[in-house]
């Protein structure tokens, strides 16, 4: 079963209306789906806890199912952005735009952190977000001009600077390359 990053763009309200019960179904009838590679014209898309159970034009509903109409609407697997900058409430409103996961490359730690704690309560009302956390980038380097971040000392050891960014939280490392000219840093 796919987990309800299958999410309605047009629909995003109702998902957070009908999460009554956590064991309720809920069924949406007559939505188009797209699932990244077909599109099935008219079906119907059954969930419960989170979680898609059933997908097709011909899904019996159960009788207690709470039904959605979703004549004129799409459902499609909620999308990534793969480069994004987190800011405060940035991922709520990733959401309402069908983006489920965002994929931050620089950020300050302590919001980066800050975020990931929100995100392990279970927070279904933004997007879910991975970090880079500081960049690796040289004094003077692009990302220097924003605040203060550890910058690598070329010649000193690599592999320590990484080791520091992933204990500070990083997911993966994002690396400049620019000596940040091209912004009159130097």
């Amino acid at each position: 079963a796919l987990v309800v990053g299958l999410l309605a763009l047009s629909l995003a309200g109702i998902f957070a209306t009908t999460a009554s019960s956590d064991s309720a179904v809920t069924a949406i009838r007559n939505v188009r789906v797209f699932d990244g590679k077909t599109i099935i014209p008219a079906a119907t898309v059954l969930f419960k806890n989170g979680v898609i159970t059933a997908v097709g034009p011909s899904v019996k509903v159960p009788d207690a199912a709470t039904v959605i109409d979703g004549t004129g609407k799409t459902l499609l697997p909620g999308l990534i952005d793969a480069h994004t900058h987190l800011c405060p409430g940035s991922l709520g409103r990733a959401l309402r735009f069908g983006v489920t996961t965002e994929l931050d490359m620089f950020t300050q730690v302590g919001l980066a952190r800050q975020s990931r704690a929100e995100q392990k309560t279970g927070m279904t009302d933004r997007a879910d977000m991975l970090s880079a956390g500081t960049l690796v980038t040289v004094e003077h380097g692009h990302g220097t001009e924003y605040f203060k971040i550890p910058v690598y000392t070329p010649g000193s050891d690599p592999q320590a600077f990484i080791d520091a960014r992933i204990a500070e939280g990083s997911d993966y490392i994002k690396l400049i390359y620019d000596n940040g000219s091209a912004y009159g840093l130097k």
